[in-house]
């Protein structure tokens, strides 16, 4: 008996070492460690997402930060947006070298509105959303796709992803920051304005971290949706004997790629009814901000100022990354259905036996047919960049109308 002992525990143990490997694979192949970078990085700033582990003694901790963070957001922007509208003239003045129009000074009001919108806005839906059954239910479909479709890429991709966008966002704005420094000492404003912006715009991070997030799921449903399309051209290349066996096989397939599609569906569909708000906030801000960014720089440019003139053509440059990064992947998930639909053709030219099952997921893939949208109002696709192209030459124009029209009065 003294000689089985030892080996007993050391059985034990390599067990016990085998299934804590087992559930760090597990671990490594969800959605929740996928967005762990993101998640970590929104539970500093305030913003946290639900996650399994849950400490029950860490939630009032928790719920204290958030609120105080929130109130010291919510609070920054009222009172930034009270003081630009009660000295207009007098900050368009000491930022573009003494010129002090009503038509300058109602751009500084709308910009500064539409930042507070934009960031308060963003917080509340956000909080709404993960505080809703949308949030569980999307990331319950997320777990039953990789259950239905395996897949051991898809889960380490979208956290390579998410950390390479954490970092964007992160270096961005501290870009913004520094050349915004910089821009504060050579104007004339009063220190309470140049520490109320300067915060104000570092506040930013919270709506381009729920971009982020955003992102970061748009993609591992381009993935998802790219796994099908694989799938079938895998189903192509394979050239096995024609058999009954086979046969079924190959329909059982077809069978679970059609599931996996109405999973994707209804994950999109989720994620509109999570992110449908903010997306409408997102799109607006970026286009009123890049306009009158735009018109920043013009201005810099005609008064010699190089650090406002680079200060918003890096603010316009980052509009437009904004507006891209989500149109991108949200073409991609249509794109990768088109390619299905011609690796289906293949298929049932080289597998007529299979032509019911064929069929069949050919004809889900027309019927349920889904995009990325803002709670239904518009498509977000790459054809809002020539869109925002259009209606910044607009705005130009009436600018000029009015700026005019203000020198011939005075």
């Amino acid at each position: 008996m003294l000689y089985l002992r030892p080996c007993k525990v050391q059985a034990i143990q390599q067990n016990k070492a085998k299934l804590e490997h087992e559930g760090v694979k597990l671990r490594r192949n969800s959605f929740h460690w996928s967005v762990e970078p993101l998640s970590r990085w929104m539970c500093f700033l305030g913003i946290p997402i639900p996650t399994p582990r849950k400490i029950s003694i860490c939630r009032f901790a928790t719920l204290l930060h958030t609120t105080f963070c929130f109130l010291l957001v919510t609070s920054s922007h009222l009172y930034l947006v009270i003081y630009t509208i009660h000295n207009a003239k007098s900050i368009s003045a000491a930022y573009i070298h003494g010129i002090s129009t009503s038509t300058l000074a109602w751009n500084f009001v709308i910009e500064n509105l539409t930042l507070a919108l934009y960031t308060i806005g963003s917080s509340i839906s956000f909080f709404i959303c993960i505080r809703s059954g949308a949030w569980s239910d999307l990331v319950n479909l997320l777990t039953l796709l990789d259950q239905n479709l395996a897949t051991s890429d898809i889960y380490p991709s979208s956290r390579q992803f998410a950390i390479k966008i954490l970092i964007f966002i992160i270096s961005s704005m501290l870009c913004v920051e520094t050349l915004l420094l910089l821009d504060s000492i050579t104007n004339d404003s009063t220190l309470t304005r140049k520490i109320l912006e300067g915060y104000c715009i570092f506040t930013k991070i919270y709506p381009a971290t729920q971009l982020a997030l955003f992102c970061v799921l748009t993609r591992t449903l381009s993935l998802q949706t790219e796994a099908i399309r694989k799938h079938v051209e895998e189903m192509c290349t394979q050239s096995l004997p024609a058999s009954l066996t086979i046969t079924e096989t190959r329909n059982s397939e077809l069978r679970i790629l059609r599931r996996h599609h109405r999973l994707v569906c209804n994950s999109i569909h989720k994620l509109n009814y999570c992110f449908g708000t903010f997306l409408a906030l997102e799109v607006v801000h970026v286009f009123i901000i890049f306009t009158i960014s735009s018109l920043y720089t013009l201005m810099g440019a005609i008064n010699g100022d190089l650090v406002l003139e680079v200060l918003n053509v890096i603010v316009c440059l980052d509009c437009i990354i904004h507006l891209y990064l989500p149109t991108s992947y949200s073409d991609d998930i249509v794109s990768q259905i088109d390619k299905t639909y011609d690796a289906l053709a293949d298929l049932l030219y080289q597998q007529p036996s299979l032509q019911n099952e064929v069929t069949l997921l050919t004809g889900q893939l027309s019927h349920l047919k889904f995009d990325i949208n803002a709670m239904g109002f518009f498509r977000v696709s790459k054809s809002l960049l020539p869109t925002l192209m259009g209606t910044t030459l607009t705005y130009f124009l009436i600018f000029l109308q009015f700026q005019s029209a203000e020198k011939k009065e005075s």
